[in-house]
């Protein structure tokens, strides 16, 4: 390089020298007391998802994180488990993009294993109040299987939490149909249906000392 006196001829400036920015992924494993000893993200687990050859190893980390998070979720940390079942989820969705599955292996790799995690992630959303997310995930599982009586009626619980009550009675009146047995689906509709009178109570009360005022 040319200098004059002590200074380059030519401006030289690093650009961009490596530096991780603020909430980016720097690639190192946290510490993990829950005998997780998988890599966080699927590109940096050194297994090849192009061959069907590691089918079942992909599969057996993806349940074994899956346990984790079920294990989690009975403890009632919530988070926890949210992050291990999308972590298990990582591990499916890269092995059906990358590996060449024929479409009855899609469909049944889908149905058999992305929609009990989609689930799961929906459950723990419902349990921390991100009604919004759960029902996005509840979508995503219909997607998989339309007539999952378990799916509408998680997304009938999300709209029942966020006031959504008549959402929520086409949801429960839905799972119903997939599943007439269910007790728990009557107990979600007889509870839905007394916030509502409790609610039209509350709304002709206040009308009713509104009028009476003026």
């Amino acid at each position: 390089m040319e200098v004059e006196g002590e200074k380059p001829k030519l401006l030289c400036a690093i650009r961009d020298c490596g530096e991780i920015k603020p909430g980016e992924d720097d690639g190192v494993k946290e510490e993990d007391d829950t005998g997780d000893v998988y890599a966080d993200w699927p590109v940096d687990s050194n297994i090849n998802f192009t061959l069907k050859d590691n089918k079942e190893q992909i599969l057996k980390i993806s349940e074994d994180v899956r346990k984790i998070g079920n294990n989690l979720f009975k403890a009632q940390q919530f988070a926890r488990a949210l992050n291990k079942y999308k972590k298990a989820l990582r591990y499916l969705v890269k092995m059906n993009d990358d590996m060449n599955l024929s479409k009855e292996e899609g469909d049944e790799f889908g149905k058999t294993h992305l929609l009990s995690l989609t689930l799961n992630q929906a459950a723990c959303c419902l349990r921390l109040k991100k009604e919004t997310e759960a029902i996005e995930l509840c979508k995503e599982a219909l997607e998989l299987d339309e007539r999952n009586a378990k799916a509408v009626f998680r997304m009938g619980q999300a709209h029942s939490n966020m006031n959504n009550w008549e959402q929520a009675l086409e949801c429960f009146h839905h799972a119903s149909t997939l599943e007439p047995d269910d007790k728990g689906i009557q107990r979600e509709v007889v509870k839905v249906k007394k916030a509502m009178d409790a609610y039209k109570n509350t709304e002709k009360s206040l009308y009713t000392k509104m009028f009476a005022t003026g």
